[in-house]
């Protein structure tokens, strides 16, 4: 990708950019990432000088003193800002800025990392005007920020930028997902995709098929009840792991038994409600509750499923790819991954939508066009293959092309996944399996989510919500959206 500026490389793009903003009709600009150099002056005319004596013709003639040229101007440096993930990704993520920093000197790269509460910290910054430009968030996360009309829209940007080639590079469901009524709140960062992580060894002891792609939610039950471990009315091992409880994962399930979560049209109609998502919902909740084969929240002490599965709570566990690493190494065992069950109407998991937003206050500050240079790197296919040697965080990248070297760098560099199907990834990625969320939120979501949030913990953490709780709740959650 060119390093050039918007200025540069999209001087037809500037007006659809301004309107784009709001800020056209006051007049306001973003600001060049290097001021013009100054002219030099036009040097003083010299006064004609009367004839010499003959005598003089010989002498040594005195040298006019030069005209002064003026010295340009150092080229402005623009401070761009952000905020993703600390620890070894900012680690990791260093020299690949620093290499950026070297190759455009009028663009400083701050990197910020997240701390607790960051998502209300950065809400708050940006009342306030003083958030990062660029901030990494993902699904559902990001409605709040876009709900409260923080966020640019790069639509214009990602259709001018990109060439046709390169839009296909992008997996088309995260590109289709980030944009609605044309206003797209962020640019792809890495898929995070639904996975099953599973322990062998646990299967081999219980006699237990390992899961393939002909498994059924009837054969997730059969082997979820199979691995799990009881003495007496004590449970020691739970067969699997679902965080139900949080509306991303739930969202997917609701699909694969052919459920709906929200209108297509408006965005405004609560489904959640409706007889196929009530029997997802059901499903969930009578084997986590009532037969106890998938293990609530508290009984696992609040841990992941990365974290219960490998410290022998469940034989199962429905995660994703990001923390394919850090279980590989902090597994005793044998494991392995699988795709997820395919439910009555199809198969499908979540497939993230972590993504880079530019915060719209980067246009008062004159960062804007800066911003989206970082934001091209952040998006290039060398730059994600380059950060999947984190540990902390495995990505999958964004880019198609760039997904066959990134399993071949994992399994390169991490001898702890010789015996774990990684391919399982790539073939997710190849059928209609990954299933963002962007495209199942309410128009207003934020509203919404203070409803059906408590509505998921009492159906699913504490127990005592019914399976057609929403069914009660959809006046109120559709009031919300009015």
């Amino acid at each position: 990708m060119e390093d050039n500026t918007i200025m540069d490389k999209q001087q037809q793009s500037r007006r659809r950019f301004l309107q784009w903003t709001g800020l056209a009709a006051g007049g306001a600009v973003l600001a060049a990432c290097a001021p013009k150099a100054t002219p030099a002056p036009e040097p003083a005319q010299q006064p004609a000088q009367p004839a010499q004596p003959a005598a003089a013709a010989t002498a040594t003639p005195v040298p006019a003193a030069p005209t002064a040229t003026a010295v340009p101007a150092p080229a402005k440096v623009v401070e761009v800002r952000v905020q993703d993930w600390g620890g070894d990704w900012q680690e990791v993520a260093k020299p690949q800025f620093d290499a950026f920093m070297q190759g455009n000197s009028d663009v400083k790269v701050v990197y910020e990392p997240y701390q607790d509460g960051w998502e209300e910290r950065t809400m708050a910054a940006m009342v306030a005007g003083s958030a990062p430009e660029i901030i990494h968030a993902w699904g559902d996360v990001f409605r709040p920020f876009s709900d409260r009309g923080q966020l640019l829209n790069l639509e214009d940007l990602f259709q001018t930028t990109y060439t046709d080639a390169e839009k296909a590079d992008f997996h088309p469901y995260m590109i289709e997902a980030m944009i609605r009524d044309g206003f797209r709140w962020a640019m792809p960062k890495h898929v995070w995709l639904g996975i099953m992580y599973y322990d062998k060894d646990k299967f081999d002891e219980a006699g237990v098929a390992y899961p393939d792609e002909t498994w059924t939610h009837d054969d997730y039950e059969i082997a979820a009840d199979k691995l799990t471990v009881r003495e007496g009315n004590r449970t020691t091992r739970w067969g699997t792991y679902i965080p139900a409880w949080a509306y991303d994962r739930l969202v997917p399930r609701i699909l694969a038994f052919g459920g709906e979560v929200v209108d297509q049209a408006t965005y405004t109609q609560c489904l959640l409600g409706e007889p196929k998502a009530v029997e997802a919902i059901e499903w969930l909740r009578k084997r986590m509750w009532d037969d106890n084969i998938i293990a609530q929240q508290l009984q696992v002490e609040n841990k992941s499923g990365y974290d219960s599965l490998i410290a022998g709570a469940v034989a199962m566990a429905e995660e994703g790819s990001s923390n394919l690493l850090r279980t590989a190494k902090g597994y005793q065992g044998n494991f392995d991954i699988a795709l997820l069950p395919t439910g009555p109407a199809r198969r499908c998991a979540l497939g993230g939508t972590n993504g880079y937003a530019l915060y719209k206050g980067a246009v008062e500050r004159g960062t804007a066009d800066a911003a989206w240079k970082v934001m091209q790197l952040l998006c290039d296919p060398d730059f994600q293959v380059g950060m999947v040697k984190a540990v902390s965080r495995t990505i999958i990248p964004c880019r198609v092309s760039a997904v066959s070297r990134y399993v071949t760098e994992l399994k390169n560099n991490n001898p702890e996944l010789a015996n774990v199907n990684v391919d399982v990834i790539t073939r997710g990625l190849g059928m209609e399996y990954a299933e963002a969320i962007d495209p199942y939120t309410f128009k207003k979501h934020a509203a919404a989510a203070e409803i059906i949030t408590p509505a998921l913990q009492s159906i699913f953490i504490v127990g005592d919500g019914p399976s057609d709780l929403f069914a009660e709740l959809k006046d109120d959650i559709e009031a919300t959206q009015s």
